[in-house]
Formats: structure tokens, sequence, C-alpha cells
């Protein structure tokens, strides 16, 4: 749980957020198109979190709050489908770049950061049957993507042999 308010110091600010910087930097990199920008979310999110937390009252959750931060400097920047990155060849992550940012952002955070999806309606601020859709859709969109449907490959798909 995050300090009262009242207690509330730079230096817990940084305890905390060490202590979930992994985390941070992992799902800015599921959502940032390269390494370099990818550092730059986390950084922005980062500052924003210090300063709003300077400003308010600190949140009950951190970790979602912090994680959440990403996300809406993510979608904050006008981000929508992009393509991929050069230098990704696995097969999932070239298949997250075909997915548009309202359905990245929630399987990204769902599924990389394990968010319920309670919390992921409350980091992007939509209702949760919102979020179940647009988790399902990325999903049958990544399926897609990868050559494959509900049943296993897709026949002719490069899977399928």
């Amino acid at each position: 749980m995050f300090p009262e308010a009242a207690t509330y110091t730079q230096r817990t600010f940084l305890e905390l957020a060490e202590e979930h910087l992994e985390e941070v930097l992992g799902v800015a990199r599921w959502l940032a198109p390269s390494a370099d920008e990818a550092a730059r979310l986390a950084e922005e999110a980062l500052r924003r979190g210090y300063r709003e937390a300077r400003e308010a009252s600190p949140p009950d959750d951190f970790r979602t709050w912090i994680v959440g931060l990403v996300a809406a400097e993510y979608a904050g920047n006008g981000n929508g489908s992009s393509p991929p990155p050069d230098g990704v060849d696995a097969e999932l992550p070239v298949a997250m770049w075909t997915l548009p940012s309202w359905q990245r952002v929630p399987i990204v955070l769902s599924d990389v950061a394990g968010f319920s999806y309670e919390q992921i309606a409350r980091v992007v601020g939509i209702p949760i049957g919102a979020v179940r859709a647009r988790i399902h859709g990325a999903r049958v969109r990544l399926l897609e993507a990868l050559g494959m449907g509900a049943m296993g490959p897709i026949e002719g798909s490069a899977l399928a042999s």
C-alpha cells in the first residue's frame, strides 16, 4: 500500500518506483516502437507520477497506478497502429503491432502486466464490458495475424504445415 499523503516523501516515491521499474519498462517495451521510445515513455510516466503524487493524495495501489500512467502516456501521444519496429522477428510481437492502440493497451495490461479487468477499466477509463470486448477483439486479431483460428492453424497459413 502507498503510505499516507502526510508521510509521503521523495524517497518513498523513488523506492516504490524502483520496486516496479522492470514492470514499467516491460509494459513500455510492448507499447513503444523502439527501445529508446520505451525508455522515454517510462521516464515520462515516472515524472508524471512523481508530480501527481506530490500534488494530490497518493493512490492506494501504486503498481496499478504507475503502470497505468505508462499506458496513459502512450495513449496520450496519439499512438495508433504502427508498423513493427526494425529487428523484431518473433511472430507474436510483430502481430501485436497490427493492433490499434485501443486494443493493444488493454491486452498488454492484461496479458503482460497481469492486471484484472477491473484494474484495466480504471486505468483506461472505460467500462469493464468494453475492456472485455477490446481484449477479446485483440485476441481474435492476434490469432488471425498468426494464421490461427479458434480451433488451430488456418489452412494455407505458415503455421498450418
